[in-house]
């Protein structure tokens, strides 16, 4: 006698529920995939899927019936809701379909129509990288090495979780790819809580990824053998704390609402150009005009004194005096003595709240260009450009 496990018996109906057919179509499943990855299934259909098709009869359920729910996940803002978790959602609903009409989870192309809107994030525009790599340079740890990694090899949030120091190669530059970390329900909790647990991520998303020569440093830094890559622990560091870290660093480099999403879009799209990490000054040549609408920007704004734009200068002040003064240790009245403001006109402008003119950009210029703390980052921020530069290097003649 044979000791195979038998299939549940289903009788396929047009009729039967969608939360009815679900409930045999993971029965089903259960035999044949292992139990993280049924109780990852059960996580996705029970959050995303449920309430939209739950009571539906599956004979109701039409191409475009699921376009709309997909469309309403995509415009839902919930960041977890990735093109690959879209993809995944559509693979379920199609299976548990299928089977419901046929008795069968073979993958029959039901929605063979169905458009699966692209990430909607907005990739990064150059300044707004080259302020990322910034960022990163004057905050070495673990978290932002990630988000280095994410911009030039297009690892997601839950890899990156997941990744362990052992599947870093230093020799070759080498990042393999092959597991993630996901959230699935808790069988064993009677209030239906959820988990984290790392998967092995699907076959045909498995990949060795290569990272920059210039991050090799950054790397052996935090480099820890048997640990994992954000923590230099046993233990992983959930999606969640490492965007609330992120948060934290980016709000000081002016890079408020700037996501591992929004990071993830510009290494698809082939615009995280590796001369970022050499040249503060580069500019792609699919940029004409940074994304203030300038038409210039740094460096290439400032061949001579007349043409030096202020106005961007000032604007990129702005932007980098929270950190250039944190970076000298100052505290905000103090740094309001040193240009003669008070404390609460200081933080008005360091806040964006007031304005700056030439003459105060001046004053900051020497001040952060005359401190050794900060006289590198300012020519590396492109606060003081080729044109000002020989300006201000102006010689008398002599008699």
């Amino acid at each position: 006698m044979s000791n195979k496990k038998t299939r549940t018996e289903y009788t396929p109906s047009e009729e039967v529920s969608f939360s009815s057919a679900f409930s045999a179509w993971i029965e089903n499943r259960k035999r044949s995939v292992k139990q993280v990855t049924v109780d990852r299934y059960e996580y996705l259909i029970n959050r995303y899927v449920i309430h939209a098709l739950g009571d539906m009869q599956v004979g109701s359920i039409t191409t475009s019936v699921v376009n709309q729910m997909l469309k309403g996940l995509a415009d839902s803002g919930d960041d977890s809701i990735s093109l690959r978790t879209m993809e995944t959602l559509l693979m379920l609903t199609n299976s548990i379909l299928t089977f419901a009409r046929e008795g069968s989870d073979a993958k029959d192309e039901l929605f063979k129509d169905v458009k699966i809107e692209k990430n909607p994030y907005k990739s990064l525009e150059p300044d707004e990288i080259r302020r990322l790599i910034r960022c990163a340079k004057m905050n070495h740890c673990p978290e932002m090495l990630g988000v280095l990694f994410a911009l030039y090899t297009g690892i997601g949030t839950g890899e990156l979780s997941a990744l362990v120091w052992d599947d870093v190669d230093r020799d070759r530059r080498e990042i393999h790819i092959h597991s993630t970390l996901y959230r699935v329900r808790d069988k064993d909790s009677d209030d239906k809580r959820t988990r984290l647990e790392i998967v092995d991520v699907r076959k045909s998303a498995v990949r060795t990824a290569i990272y920059p020569e210039e991050l090799r440093d950054y790397v052996d830094e935090f480099y820890r053998k048997g640990t994992f890559f954000l923590t230099g622990e046993k233990r992983f560091m959930e999606q969640r704390t490492l965007s609330n870290r992120l948060e934290k660093i980016f709000e000081m480099y002016n890079l408020s609402g700037l996501t591992l999403q929004r990071v993830n879009k510009t290494f698809k799209e082939g615009l995280a150009d590796e001369r970022f990490l050499t040249d503060p000054y580069y500019l792609p040549d699919k940029y004409s005009e940074i994304s203030s609408g300038s038409g210039v920007s740094g460096e290439d704004a400032c061949d001579g004194y007349d043409d030096v734009n202020r106005s961007w200068l000032i604007q990129e002040m702005k932007n980098d005096l929270k950190p250039l003064r944190e970076l000298i240790g100052l505290s905000a009245a103090n740094m309001g003595q040193v240009i003669g403001l008070s404390e609460d006109d200081y933080l008005a402008l360091e806040a964006g709240e007031k304005d700056m003119d030439w003459s105060g950009f001046l004053s900051l210029l020497f001040f952060f260009k005359y401190n050794a703390k900060t006289d590198a980052v300012v020519d590396a921020l492109g606060l003081y450009p080729r044109g000002l530069r020989s300006f201000m290097a102006i010689e008398v003649d002599k008699a």
